[in-house]
């Protein structure tokens, strides 16, 4: 890993290391890298980083970083909150945070910051993010680009879905994934009056 700092790889764009047991080192040691300014993928699930890899990871400069995963690693909302005001997000188009141990206080720092305003993908399988957090998504001025979120495995109920789906500040959001408890016919309804197309959604099989 450490290999990584090196310069070996002037053309890298795209960078997958995951289920690697990496720890919170990997944050500084990527951070220091060379190719920090060239990445525009960085995928970092199923590993142990926690709160001190997201504090080194974000000493990086992260100029053209378009996509980061970090699901499946005890991040939690203290790494979170440090993650939300600083600049390797504000290019970001994709972010990942499956099972991360996120709740909605969390949740509700990362969408009040500006930094997030290009986002239009967003993953939150299986977090602990309830309709407090998607009213915080509704609420947000900062995720008018977002197009796709993912809920699968979040106990948000069908109100949550229509705060989202009834938000003003969300005009380019078409499609929701949650899991099929959810979408009733109540719902179903609430989202195609919502919208002038049918609205997509999408249930986990």
């Amino acid at each position: 890993m450490k290999h990584l700092g090196a310069g070996a790889f002037p053309l890298l764009r795209k960078l997958d290391l995951t289920n690697n047991q990496l720890t919170n080192a990997v944050g500084g040691i990527l951070a220091t890298s060379e190719f920090t300014e060239q990445l525009r993928e960085l995928t970092l699930n199923h590993n142990d980083i926690g709160l001190a890899g997201i504090t080194g990871l974000i000493a990086g400069r992260w100029t053209n970083l378009r996509s980061l995963s970090l699901a499946r690693n005890p991040i939690g909302d203290s790494g979170i909150r440090w993650l939300a005001d600083v600049p390797i997000v504000e290019g970001l188009r994709q972010l990942t945070l499956n099972m991360i141990g996120l709740t909605d206080k969390g949740f509700k720092v990362l969408v009040a910051s500006p930094g997030i305003a290009r986002l239009r993908t967003l993953n939150l399988y299986n977090n602990r993010v309830t309709d407090v957090g998607l009213r915080a998504i509704a609420a947000s001025p900062y995720l008018d680009r977002l197009e796709s979120i993912s809920l699968f495995g979040c106990p948000v109920t069908e109100t949550g879905i229509a705060t989202l789906a009834e938000s003003p500040q969300l005009p380019r959001l078409w499609k929701i994934e949650v899991d099929p408890s959810v979408l009733t016919a109540w719902i179903r309804v609430r989202l195609n009056q919502r919208f002038e197309a049918p609205f997509h959604s999408e249930s986990q099989s």
